[in-house]
């Protein structure tokens, strides 16, 4: 057991690699994982650029992590799909009001 890591990443970091591929092999089931956030994450870059380019933004999020967990020794925690989506519609709400600023306009909520 690696310290700081939970189970899931053991599993992750544990698993062989394929020579044929450039992306770690975890990531297509990412994409369908309803209950972590980088499945939501993976869900929402598919919808825009295509599941090739949702696979490659996912294993590079991982890759992070693990460079994090093995140099500065930073635990990997999962935050939760919740934590993720409330996040997300903030900076959209945060957007929306700049682009409505910029163009003059008025947000009313309904």
């Amino acid at each position: 057991m690696l310290p700081g890591l939970t189970s899931a990443a053991e599993i992750f970091l544990l698993m062989p690699v394929r020579k044929k591929s450039k992306s770690f092999p975890p990531t297509q089931g990412l994409l369908t994982n309803k209950h972590i956030a980088l499945g939501s994450f993976g869900r929402r870059i598919r919808a825009k650029r295509g599941s090739g380019v949702a696979i490659k933004a996912i294993a590079r999020k991982i890759a992070c992590y693990y460079y994090r967990a093995m140099t500065k020794g930073e635990a990997f925690v999962e935050k939760g799909i919740e934590l993720y989506e409330t996040q997300l519609k903030e900076h959209q709400k945060k957007y929306l009001e700049r682009m409505a600023i910029k163009l003059k306009m008025q947000l009313v909520p309904l």
